[in-house]
């Protein structure tokens, strides 16, 4: 996330030269992913999408997704993405505009996925480009949808955040925030990863943690695994943890630790090390965001905006 086309105003020589700074932001490191632990539970749907129903192009092209999201290794999510694409191609014309959109929302989150977690280069620089795209294509043919909203408010505040604009991206993250109230829970934990790396001079991170906890979480994937989701309940506790040690409280984060490491399926789940690593040295973890002080912002720091950030809570590894 380090330039898009379509900044409102270009970046001055200052803040590219802030942008570019070894100091400043980097993209998280490609992550080498070996062949997924855990079966997949996708049935492969092979050979030409052309000949088929509408329906079954697009079931073809939702297994694909999910195969190569939940795989996370780069060339099978290229071949998802390729997919998909095709499936598109062949559907436009379908008068079923929710799932159209929620096609152009998959494909947007794949490029995401390959943009954090596989170092798609591409696919960060230009992230408005490529993922961003597809999202607000995907919020035109669902006007009341809430996925695309969610993620291109992350998007634009990432953006604004890689430059420092801090006023603009806190008006943004003021208005997610208000929006995840409203909407629900889903919303919440699409941008709650984001705005824990703000500042904390901004407020942004501590009005976050509150409207994690206020929000209800009464939604299914907050109390069981899914199969779309297969380590939802650990994942989405040690993201409630993370934010209170971005907010130096320490109990609440000591409270979701042991939430994490009580829920279903964590003895199962490969990031487990990660909780049971706070677990061990609680002290070490509230460091790691300590250290920027009150005007610094660890928003490559945390896990959302890491190269594990999708397959923590969807991989299966």
């Amino acid at each position: 996330m380090i330039y898009d086309f379509d900044l409102a105003t270009k970046p001055t020589a200052e803040e590219l030269a802030t942008c570019l700074d070894p100091r400043s932001f980097k993209m998280s490191t490609a992550r080498i992913y070996a062949e997924p632990r855990l079966p997949s539970p996708w049935l492969a749907c092979d050979g030409p999408l052309s000949g088929r129903s509408q329906d079954e192009i697009y079931q073809c092209a939702d297994q694909a997704f999910w195969e190569g999201f939940s795989d996370g290794r780069l060339d099978k999510r290229v071949s998802a993405e390729k997919r998909v694409g095709e499936a598109l191609a062949l559907l436009q014309d379908w008068d079923e505009q929710e799932k159209l959109a929620r096609m152009h929302f998959l494909r947007g989150s794949l490029r995401m996925a390959m943009a954090l977690e596989n170092g798609k280069l591409q696919y960060a620089m230009f992230s408005n480009y490529y993922v961003g795209r597809d999202m607000r294509r995907s919020e035109e043919q669902d006007p009341d949808g809430i996925a695309a909203p969610a993620f291109l408010n992350a998007l634009d505040m990432a953006n604004a955040a890689v430059f420092k604009r801090w006023n603009t991206a806190t008006t943004l993250a003021d208005e997610a925030i208000v929006d995840a109230y409203h909407v629900g829970i889903g919303a919440a934990f699409a941008v709650g990863g984001t705005l824990i790396g703000f500042p904390l001079a901004t407020g942004i991170p501590d009005k976050t943690v509150t409207m994690m906890e206020e929000v209800p979480c009464d939604i299914y994937f907050c109390t069981d695994n899914t199969q779309k989701a297969p380590f939802a309940v650990p994942g989405l506790a040690f993201h409630q943890a993370e934010g209170y040690a971005r907010v130096g409280d320490r109990e609440n984060m000591m409270r979701w630790i042991e939430t994490a490491r009580a829920a279903p399926g964590y003895e199962d789940w490969f990031f487990n090390y990660i909780v049971e690593g706070v677990a061990a040295d609680p002290d070490a973890f509230l460091q790691k965001f300590s250290q920027y002080g009150n005007d610094g912002a660890p928003f490559m720091e945390v896990y959302a905006n890491s190269n594990f950030g999708c397959v923590f809570c969807h991989g299966r590894m």
